[in-house]
């Protein structure tokens, strides 16, 4: 069964744009970030989902509480930014290991404190258990400035959401998805203000874009020809975070159609990136579906990567 890797269309110009969220968007209360003393993880810079329905909480003590979490939390912020500022004065060097961990610290919670503010917030909006509250998420829409163009119809970011790479898609792609029954996902609806690209740091507002984040569901378990012995992982008991690692790379993947669930979009264990089927991929291309091109799972990556380039 042929598969593919799903890739960015590196081949698209984006314009550099020097838009912020803020000349958007109007500044958003956001769940705190995690920091775990136990395997050092931090979460600090990861996406955090957009939770709409929070939108509702606007003078409920929760949101109260918050923002003085959140103002604590951002005083504890800028006094370990001080000491870092001021020991780097003093001692003209690198920054202390004790130093450097008060500065990782600084302005997050740990797993316990946001599992717990998490699960009171999902109570009281009745959220399902399946529902992603992750940290740093914003309390309404998730926002963001698209400022390219043409704007693609499915955007693949250098940017992480719960440890994968963050993908947002136009709602008329999701439309397509649902109506051809493609699997493998769910969505987050967001807030995309389109930007004409600037030019001398002046730009022009468009209509708002229909866009939603785009999360893999799907799993393909372990590729067919992979050795399972080269691959590890460990997970920290206190924050549940899992590390894996392999001892050799895989140019290739082989679906092994026994340990795959079904879906059109999937990962692979042992494996960064998101898969697809041959279904969805027809699919995206008859419709002329923007932004991503497509790896043949039996191709290796270099040699496709030089191809594709040609």
């Amino acid at each position: 069964m042929k598969i593919y890797q799903l890739y960015a269309n590196f081949l698209l110009d984006y314009p550099n744009c020097s838009c912020r969220y803020s000349d958007a968007f109007p500044k958003q209360l956001h769940l705190p970030p995690v920091y775990c003393l136990t395997c050092q993880a931090s979460q600090s810079w990861d996406i955090g989902l957009g939770i709409p329905e929070a939108s509702l909480l606007r003078n409920h003590p929760l949101t109260r509480r918050l923002e003085e979490w959140l103002k604590k939390l951002g005083n504890e912020a800028s006094d370990a930014g001080q000491q870092v500022r001021d020991y780097l004065n003093a001692n003209h060097g690198e920054i202390s290991p004790t130093l450097s961990l008060v500065w990782e610290k600084a302005g997050t919670v740990t797993p316990q404190e946001f599992a717990i503010f998490a699960k009171e917030l999902r109570n009281i909006l009745g959220l399902p258990s399946e529902r992603i509250i992750s940290p740093n998420a914003p309390l309404g829409f998730r926002h963001e400035v698209w400022c390219y163009h043409p704007r693609p119809a499915i955007q693949i970011h250098s940017l992480y959401v719960n440890r994968y790479p963050l993908i947002t898609i136009r709602e008329y792609v999701l439309d397509a998805f649902r109506s051809m029954h493609i699997s493998g996902w769910t969505s987050y609806p967001l807030l995309v203000q389109g930007v004409i690209p600037c030019q001398y740091n002046l730009h022009k507002q468009v209509i708002d874009l229909a866009v939603s984040d785009f999360i893999i569901t799907g799993a393909g378990g372990f590729s067919l020809n992979f050795d399972r012995r080269h691959y590890h992982e460990k997970q920290c008991p206190e924050c549940g975070f899992l590390r894996w690692w392999i001892t050799e790379d895989y140019q290739i993947q082989e679906l092994n159609e026994s340990a795959w669930d079904g879906s059109d979009f999937f990962r692979f264990t042992g494996a960064s990136g998101v898969f697809v089927t041959e279904r969805a991929k027809q699919l995206i291309e008859q419709n002329q579906i923007s932004g991503c091109l497509f790896r043949p799972s039996t191709v290796p990556h270099e040699e496709w990567k030089q191809s594709v380039r040609l």
